[in-house]
């Protein structure tokens, strides 16, 4: 099963080519805001070092936030317009699970909105298998009760919370393309008419040394 990920919900563009388990080719860049000019080039350039053509992919999996709106729906929009035109399915999946660390364990990725409630992806990570369990918004007040038998947290909105929180390790969000595989494995692909976006008015970006690390990095499978 050969399949294309992209997803271009932050500040930075993911895009992969991947063989079942297998990442046969990837790029992470920043994409400037100039995604409709670049994206479908650099997706053509991605199958074209791998010499696959894109009538042999057999679905299409995409970030669908929370994320930035207009980056969101860009990545989306080529998704499905490729599902479409191929007569594929397509796997969504939330776009913080593209930003994992090489950790096993309980997680939850924590991203602070307008409102104060923080929109929260939790799941496991093991050294085979990534999966989410849910995602869901939840209250600053109901966080500590939710999230007490996590064993790490993901994204700057942990930051200002309680100690009780900080006192569990907290990591930047990098972008981790193999650990994301492993969840996909677990994603039955559905209609790209079926996919919906999540928003927030507060976009996750990573950080200025995140953003090196997944320039200048080679990603490695969780050992």
């Amino acid at each position: 099963m050969t399949y294309l990920i992209i997803d271009t919900s932050t500040d930075l563009c993911l895009i992969a080519l991947v063989d079942g388990n297998q990442i046969l080719s990837e790029r992470v860049f920043l994409h400037l805001n100039k995604l409709s000019k670049n994206l479908l080039t650099s997706v053509q350039d991605l199958l074209g070092q791998h010499g696959v053509t894109i009538n042999e992919l057999n679905h299409i999996a995409v970030g669908i936030g929370p994320g930035s709106y207009t980056g969101t729906r860009v990545g989306a929009t080529v998704a499905k317009s490729l599902a479409f035109g191929l007569n594929v399915l397509v796997k969504p999946f939330y776009s913080p699970l593209a930003f994992l660390p090489n950790q096993n364990g309980s997680f939850a990725f924590l991203l602070p909105t307008r409102s104060g409630e923080y929109f929260v992806v939790q799941g496991t990570i093991s050294s085979s298998t990534t999966v989410q369990k849910c995602a869901a918004l939840l209250s600053a007040q109901t966080l500590l009760s939710e999230l007490k038998g996590v064993d790490f947290f993901i994204g700057p909105s942990t930051h200002p919370l309680s100690d009780a929180l900080k006192a569990k390790p907290c990591f930047e969000p990098c972008a981790n393309l193999p650990v994301l595989v492993q969840h996909l494995s677990t994603v039955q692909p559905i209609p790209a008419e079926s996919v919906e976006l999540q928003y927030l008015h507060t976009p996750f970006h990573t950080s200025s040394a995140a953003k090196q690390q997944c320039l200048l990095q080679k990603y490695l499978p969780i050992s």
